[in-house]
């Protein structure tokens, strides 16, 4: 099983943050390498100036962290 209440922690900070080098540090220490959402979640940072879109559909996008 995964500790759900650490990986919810880590999305809230995540997708609340406004700040791109804030989001990028919180990916990185906690080893995450893509970011994968639904379109309607997408976080309100923006990720151009930190991170690489990797897929984008119609329903979803995966940027890469490195």
């Amino acid at each position: 099983g995964y500790k759900y209440p650490d990986r919810l922690d880590i999305q809230k900070k995540a997708f609340g943050t406004k700040d791109p080098v804030e989001l990028k540090q919180i990916l990185l220490s906690n080893k995450i390498n893509y970011l994968y959402f639904p379109k309607p979640f997408r976080p309100s940072v923006n990720l151009n100036s930190t991170l690489r879109k990797v897929f984008e559909n119609q329903e979803v996008e995966i940027w890469s962290v490195n």
